[in-house]
């Protein structure tokens, strides 16, 4: 089995009616019978089918199992709800599944500290580039600690998603009841970039404009 993509590229399908299949070593996208795009299957880390009705061929889920490529399948509420993991040996796999097992809790708390800097930096990056007040999410990114006993993401949370959405829109209030809108659901998912659509001429190249960085993240309850 090949070591895993270093371009480590998380490819989601989240538009309805996607079809997916293996051709010459590429993931090809299809709709209504006609191609929308391709990856490279080497260029893959993971697959993710957030859209309901995406069909996958067996043939691609094994040309992507032996490429040490889980694919990730959701739920309606956009959450994982079950995963394609590759059975083939590699001493990779073993590896990274007994580091996992062997993990301490004090690891753990510092590696969920590097994944909460990691968004806020890119949350003050994303209000830079758009023009809008940065620095305060770039602070916080500096003060996180171990374990985010803090709740940093939260709070920076509760300055990003107004700054860039707006005070009062869809994204920044809860829904009746005690759940959110599907617009966070959809949000708060995944970790790596997104594809969220694969239009008309896709190619590795011009990737860049469909996807977008983001982060798993744990909204506030309050």
């Amino acid at each position: 089995m090949p070591p895993a993509s270093p371009l480590g590229r998380v490819v989601e399908i989240a538009e309805e009616g996607r079809h997916l299949l293996k051709e010459r070593g590429f993931l090809v996208v299809e709709a209504g019978g006609e191609e929308l795009g391709r990856v490279p299957l080497d260029d893959i880390a993971a697959l993710v089918a957030t859209a309901r009705g995406t069909s996958l061929t067996t043939s691609l889920i094994a040309a992507l199992a032996e490429r040490g490529t889980p694919v990730v399948l959701c739920g309606a509420n956009f959450a994982p709800v079950a995963l394609v993991f590759p059975l083939a040996g590699h001493h990779a796999q073993q590896r990274r599944m007994e580091a996992q097992l062997a993990a301490t809790r004090p690891l753990a708390k510092r590696l969920w500290a590097q994944v909460v800097a990691a968004k806020l930096r890119a949350q003050a990056a994303a209000l830079a580039s758009a023009g809008l007040p940065s620095a305060a999410l770039a602070r916080l990114a500096r003060s996180v600690r171990s374990g985010d006993p803090e709740n940093a993401e939260a709070q920076g949370a509760r300055r990003y998603w107004p700054l860039m959405m707006g005070e009062g829109s869809v994204a920044t209030r809860r829904c009746p009841g005690r759940t959110r809108c599907s617009t966070t659901a959809m949000r708060c998912f995944g970790r790596g970039w997104r594809v969220r659509s694969v239009p008309r001429g896709f190619t590795p190249r011009s990737a860049s404009f469909t996807a977008t960085r983001t982060i798993r993240c744990r909204l506030p309850t309050t």
